[in-house]
């Protein structure tokens, strides 16, 4: 998963960019749970090693999640906060074999099922960090994933739209 530190002319960093990315324990909903209060959505990628004592080192939170049994690795993770109502919202776009759509704040919440079953396959995601006394956040600036669908979906919505082209409309000459 490559990291791209962006950095501004003064030499701090504007944002962080990160390549398919794995996204996991996500909350796009803002559902609350027993580690989320109601209405915060966030979500967690999963780091190689060397990334998150990257990350570490610029003062995000990353946590190491020890594996359930001696034959499952631990995973490096990092908190991705999303907020909707700051000055400067995430861009949020999926991406499927019938085009692209943006996400908003309403219809964000479709990616936690898809997310759940695996079938997004591909991520990229650039966040900014927000520095408080004792620890710096990373909230989402813009998100972009690549959703596979299944047989049945990629063929339901093959089907031509009977209502296309159904309304016409004459010129109206002004008097």
């Amino acid at each position: 998963m490559p990291i791209n530190i962006i950095k501004r002319p003064n030499g701090d960093i504007n944002k962080i960019e990160c390549e398919n990315v794995r996204l996991i324990w996500t909350n796009f909903a803002g559902h609350e749970g027993k580690y989320n209060p109601a209405g915060n959505r966030n979500f967690n990628i999963v780091l190689e090693e060397s990334d998150a004592k990257m990350l570490q080192d610029l003062g995000l939170n990353v946590k190491f999640h020890e594996g359930r049994d001696e034959t499952e690795p631990g995973i490096y993770t990092l908190q991705v906060k999303i907020n909707f109502k700051s000055y400067n919202p995430p861009e949020v776009w999926m991406k499927n074999s019938h085009g692209n759509a943006q996400l908003d704040e309403d219809s964000i919440k479709m990616l936690d099922p898809l997310v759940s079953a695996d079938a997004v396959t591909e991520s990229w995601l650039s966040f900014n960090l927000n520095h408080y006394e004792q620890f710096t956040t990373a909230y989402l600036q813009k998100l972009l994933v690549t959703v596979q669908e299944s047989d049945y979906e990629a063929r339901f919505f093959d089907e031509p739209d009977s209502a296309m082209n159904t309304m016409t409309f004459h010129k109206v000459e002004k008097d």
